[in-house]
């Protein structure tokens, strides 16, 4: 028989998994609907990875007992389907900012929207709000005076998520002092 995962994301390796019976040793023939696979084993359990960026139907096409010259009764097919996997693309980023005020990070999304990304201080893990647009502005707020270092870590979409990193150093001040001293004198008009 053969087996494997549904749905996968694109570029993501994912395993077909074809089990035997008989007596050992096997040549396995198999297609995803493009290429053949032929595979030489002694073990009743086989798992093979594939990466692929299009669906595919996989199918067992022969099992050859090699001592015997027998073929086995062919059962199954697996159809994976490759979900688009988010990407971004970094415009730039803004490195300072005031206390309680945003660092914008300009990005570009690619791939099945909604998109959300995770980034980290280094501490702790934040989730942006969904981003429905092609591009979008990610606003980091940071909450003390100094240099942090944030790093992308995902970005994901409702079928997949994919791993980024992309690190920032965000330098951020206190505002300014104001001393604003009003005179105790006032004019009258005459």
């Amino acid at each position: 028989t053969i087996s494997g995962p549904d749905n996968i994301c694109s570029g993501t390796p994912f395993d077909i998994q074809i089990d035997v019976m008989g007596v050992a040793p096997w040549t396995i023939k198999y297609t995803d609907g493009t290429n053949i696979y032929t595979e030489l084993t002694s073990q009743q359990r086989n798992v093979y990875t594939h990466t692929l960026s299009r669906d595919a139907v996989f199918s067992l096409i022969s099992v050859i007992e090699d001592a015997t010259g027998c073929e086995a009764k062919l059962v199954g097919k697996v159809s994976v389907d490759i979900q688009e996997s988010p990407m971004i693309t970094i415009v730039s980023a803004h490195k300072d900012c005031c206390l309680n005020e945003p660092a914008l990070v300009d990005i570009i999304f690619s791939g099945k929207g909604p998109w959300t990304i995770n980034y980290t201080d280094g501490t702790n893990t934040f989730e942006s709000n969904p981003f429905t647009e092609e591009r979008g502005y990610l606003e980091i707020l940071p909450t003390e005076v100094g240099t942090k270092t944030y790093t992308i870590q995902t970005v994901r979409n409702d079928d997949c998520t994919v791993d980024v990193d992309y690190s920032m150093d965000i330098t951020t001040y206190n505002y300014p002092n104001l001393d604003v001293n009003i005179s105790s004198y006032i004019c009258e008009p005459n």
